[in-house]
């Protein structure tokens, strides 16, 4: 169980490749307890965060200077607070949603590391201690108030309209089509609605210009 460094020996400016993806720092490699091979990527904060900014708020949609540092506060402040999640796994951190997306040297971008360096080694904190740092794609127009949510009752996080998705992005709007408005009724039809407008979009030939209850359970031609 003795763990194995691979490294190219030049410190984060020299990455190390694994699964033909490049990564800053080192590869550790150790045997698990399920029997199987745990590989992780050995990095400083700084470098982990520039593998992470880009991946969470890629730059090429979004290139707002402001935006991604604050996105790598947050991504600092939140693997901060995280660390250890994982120590009896034998590393502190998953590459996934279920931290956050990770994905090394290779996924950098110049915006999102000048995000990084400008904002160096700060964090999010409330009376002293880094702050859960959650955050998310979408906000459905509104955030909720952080003590409603989670466990440790964090005042810190106010619940207020996302500019993006506030009031505004709600205005009624118009929808107009050459079909038929579809007539179903049966609960069992509700969720093949979508599919069968997918259909219709791709001209694919259903063969029926209203769709109903009665045609979606006929019988197939």
């Amino acid at each position: 169980r003795t763990p194995l460094s691979f490294g190219a020996g030049g410190g984060s400016a020299t990455p190390v490749i694994y699964n033909n993806s490049t990564y800053r720092g080192q590869i550790e490699v150790f045997a698990n307890a399920r029997g199987s091979l745990t590989v992780v990527n050995v990095v400083s904060m700084e470098d982990y965060v520039k593998g992470v900014v880009p991946n969470e708020l890629p730059p090429g949609s979004f290139p707002e200077l402001e935006a991604l540092k604050a996105q790598a506060v947050a991504a600092r402040t939140y693997a901060i607070k995280n660390i250890g999640q994982f120590a009896s796994e034998g590393f502190d951190l998953l590459p996934t949603t279920r931290s956050q997306v990770y994905f090394g040297f290779n996924s950098e971008k110049p915006l999102s590391s000048r995000a990084v360096d400008e904002t160096k080694g700060i964090v999010a904190t409330y009376q002293g201690e880094p702050i859960a740092a959650y955050y998310t794609s979408t906000c459905g127009g509104r955030t909720e108030d952080g003590g409603n949510i989670l466990n440790d009752n964090a005042h810190y996080l106010r619940g207020r309209e996302c500019s993006v998705e506030g009031q505004g992005e709600f205005t009624p709007f118009t929808i107009r089509s050459e079909r038929d408005v579809a007539d179903i009724r049966s609960e069992l039809n509700a969720g093949l609605v979508r599919e069968v407008a997918l259909l219709a979009v791709f001209n694919f030939p259903l063969g029926s210009d209203r769709l109903n209850d009665d045609w979606l359970n006929g019988s197939v031609s």
